[in-house]
């Protein structure tokens, strides 16, 4: 399956759960055969005018929107998610219902 998406994955380094979210995000474009690329997006060092620097470590946004829905937070902190939020398939449930597949 080919599907255009724009996926950007939002974290500054040393974040904790960004590695399990990459994972998680890898696991989910692979179940769902996405061929698609992952631009990530590291706001360590602040990177002025960066209007990604306003997202929370990590988000995933799909298309410019925000996967999980709008948060609060800067790049400056940690992105809390519910905890079944990384399993491959809740992933995958939700980039399915961004990307409005069947």
């Amino acid at each position: 399956m080919h599907h255009a998406a724009k996926i950007h994955f939002v974290y500054f380094q040393g974040c904790p759960t960004a590695e399990p979210a990459r994972r998680a995000l890898n696991k989910a474009i692979k179940e769902l055969n996405l061929d698609c690329q992952v631009i990530d997006v590291d706001t360590t060092g602040g990177l002025p005018g960066n209007a990604m620097g306003r997202y929370p470590s990590p988000t995933i946004l799909v298309n410019g929107r925000e996967l999980f829905g709008p948060t609060q937070g800067t790049a400056a902190c940690c992105r809390v998610y519910p905890a079944d939020s990384f399993e491959p398939g809740v992933l995958a449930a939700e980039l399915r219902a961004a990307l409005k597949l069947a």
